[in-house]
């Protein structure tokens, strides 16, 4: 990428992705009306927003006390909170597997820095 270019527009999904394409690529006086054909042609609004594993991970780290601490309470909070359905014992242990994080007790883990 060349020094001078820029992120105009960050998508969380490829139907998002697809829609920004098709705006960028649409005369301007013109956008506006695509953008709603399209929002009401398509499931954009409706797809469920997917949260990757790093970035779970990383709220989890935010949520850890001063030590990098966190309960399993803590961890399904969370997940319930983003609707993700796997259980935090399956988070964390896919954490402990990737070296991110270490269980020090039954329902508890500490992330390394």
């Amino acid at each position: 990428m060349k020094s001078d270019a820029k992120v105009v527009k960050e998508c969380t999904s490829s139907s998002t992705l697809h829609l920004e394409v098709a705006l960028a690529n649409t005369p301007p006086e013109l956008r506006d009306e695509l953008r709603a054909r399209l929002l009401r042609s398509s499931a954009v609004n409706d797809e469920p927003q997917e949260i990757s594993p790093r970035a779970l991970l990383g709220e989890l780290r935010t949520l850890a006390s001063e030590d990098g601490t966190i309960s399993q309470i803590q961890v399904q909070s969370l997940l319930d909170k983003k609707e993700v359905e796997i259980p935090a014992d399956a988070l964390m242990e896919q954490a402990e597997v990737e070296g991110v994080a270490v269980r020090i007790a039954n329902g508890r883990w500490m992330f390394f820095e």
